[in-house]
């Protein structure tokens, strides 16, 4: 878990953590925490960093290859299945990843998701690992390069 100390502000997680890279919110495959308002007028801001499996989860649902139009179709089709999922985790998955597209976290608060190289790199290596490894750490979802 990251606290909250941790990531105080956008200014200071940058310069704390610069493999952390900002991704525009309807691109965003990535614990929030609120930051304080510089001004009182401002909105707060949130930032999500999506733990590697809720993406994988997400890859694992929609099939190779990715693209925002099946991710957006599947979106809209499980918008309405109970929550939690009980019947497929990777659905919840997909709704969290699904609501920070917009940008907003609630009325005027802005969220930012972040991901780093090191997810990104992690991820390719999961989604292309065979489904059949030895072991947890060789088995991924078989995607083809």
């Amino acid at each position: 878990m990251i606290s909250p100390a941790t990531f105080a502000s956008t200014e200071a997680n940058h310069l704390a953590n610069p493999q952390l890279t900002a991704l525009p919110s309807d691109n965003a495959i990535t614990l929030a925490r609120s930051v304080p308002a510089h001004h009182e007028a401002e909105p707060d801001l949130h930032t999500v960093v999506f733990d590697l499996n809720i993406l994988l989860d997400v890859a694992d649902l929609l099939g190779p290859p990715f693209t925002w139009d099946k991710f957006r179709d599947a979106a809209a089709r499980h918008s309405q299945a109970p929550v939690p999922n009980r019947a497929d985790s990777r659905v919840d998955s997909l709704r969290a990843v699904a609501l920070t597209t917009t940008g907003r976290f609630a009325g005027p608060e802005l969220l930012e998701v972040w991901t780093s190289d090191h997810i990104a790199d992690l991820l390719v290596l999961k989604a292309r690992q065979p489904r059949d490894g030895a072991i947890a750490e060789t088995r991924g979802l078989g995607w083809s390069p």
